[in-house]
């Protein structure tokens, strides 16, 4: 079998939708989605884990996922030093 033979290995048969570019369209859906509450936030872990999803939604909705987390760690950071500012200056 010739590896660099792609009748042979008969590539285009075995052609991987997740791999291709995303369409405006795709991309225009997924913000549409993004913006139902509750829904948005279960769709990323959706897109984020499953084997079916694009490669490029995989990616951006990890990203989501890890922005969101260091959001929520800086504004738990910021309302624990305000409440301890303002617990020390009404003594």
């Amino acid at each position: 079998m010739d590896y660099y033979n792609p009748q042979e290995r008969n590539y285009h048969q075995y052609r991987d939708y997740r791999s291709e570019p995303m369409t405006i369209g795709d991309w225009i859906m997924t913000m549409l989605v993004m913006a139902i509450p509750f829904v948005g936030f279960t769709m990323l872990f959706v897109w984020a884990f499953s084997d079916e999803t694009n490669f490029n939604k995989k990616n951006w909705a990890k990203a989501q996922l890890i922005w969101g987390g260091v959001s929520i760690v800086i504004v738990i950071i910021v309302v624990a030093i305000a409440a301890g500012i303002s617990s020390i200056s009404f003594r």
